[in-house]
């Protein structure tokens, strides 16, 4: 399990410089594809 503290934006709706979905879905990949044999 995953959990993102910075996504991009803030409460307000600000953008700001962190996000770090972008790594959870990278690391998710690579561990789907290790599931699947691949």
């Amino acid at each position: 399990m995953a959990i993102a503290d910075e996504i991009g934006y803030d409460a307000t709706g600000k953008k700001i410089e962190t996000n770090e979905l972008d790594f959870i879905k990278q690391e998710l990949s690579r561990f789907i594809s290790q599931l699947e044999g691949e």
